[in-house]
Order: C-alpha cells, then sequence, then structure tokens
C-alpha cells in the first residue's frame, strides 16, 4: 500500500514529466511505428493533453488521433516527447500489426501513465 508521502512524490514526478520538454515546450505525442527500436515513425502524431496529477497517475483529457497514411502497417505504439531524432520515450506497446490500405487515424481514448512502486 502506497503512503500518502508516496503518492504525493508520484504526483510531483509526473507533474514534472508532463510539464517539462528538455527540447522545449510541453508536448506528449503518441504516434504509430512500423516497428519498435528502429521502426520508422508513420504519418502525424497526435498532441495528446494530460490533466494534472491525482493519485499517482495522470490521465489523457480527450481523445487523440494519429494519422496514418495508405499502405502503411502499424506495428508499434509509442508515448513521447519531442519529435525526430532525440525522442524520450515514456512508453511503447508491440500491437497486433495494423494494416491500413487507405489512409486513417489510430484513435486514443485512453491512456493513463502511472510510476510503479
Amino acid at each position: 500500500m502506497a503512503t500518502q508521502f508516496g503518492i504525493n512524490a508520484k504526483n510531483v514526478m509526473l507533474d514534472a514529466l508532463k510539464n517539462h520538454n528538455p527540447g522545449g515546450g510541453e508536448t506528449i505525442y503518441i504516434g504509430a511505428f512500423t516497428a519498435d527500436a528502429d521502426g520508422a515513425l508513420v504519418g502525424s502524431p497526435g498532441i495528446a493533453t494530460y490533466a494534472a496529477a491525482s493519485g499517482g497517475a495522470i490521465q489523457l483529457s480527450g481523445s487523440v488521433n494519429v494519422e496514418v497514411p495508405a499502405s502503411t502497417t502499424v506495428n508499434h505504439i509509442r508515448i513521447f516527447k519531442e519529435v525526430g531524432a532525440a525522442q524520450f520515450v515514456i512508453y511503447k506497446k508491440d500491437i497486433t500489426p495494423e494494416v491500413f490500405t487507405n489512409a486513417g487515424f489510430l484513435i486514443f481514448e485512453e491512456a493513463t501513465i502511472t510510476l510503479a512502486g
């Protein structure tokens, strides 16, 4: 069971993660990739807005649309800061391959970030 001190410390760390970006700005992105590690970002990542930390977690506010071009297979999802070579990955997940014959969107309606322990 987490102590109130532990929860408060997590809230401070999560708010700092949400509100700080080493490259400038405070944006968190959700993006689709062709594969883990060396996979290329496909299309345009969506901008994720998170509420203030509470109970040791930050919750996505609203939905995020991730644009995916035609003739693309998405195998991997990441939540990250920065766009380009210097990504700071917050979370990553391999997914069942999703084939986009036509251009479309992946829509995220829930993406909670917590600190374990």
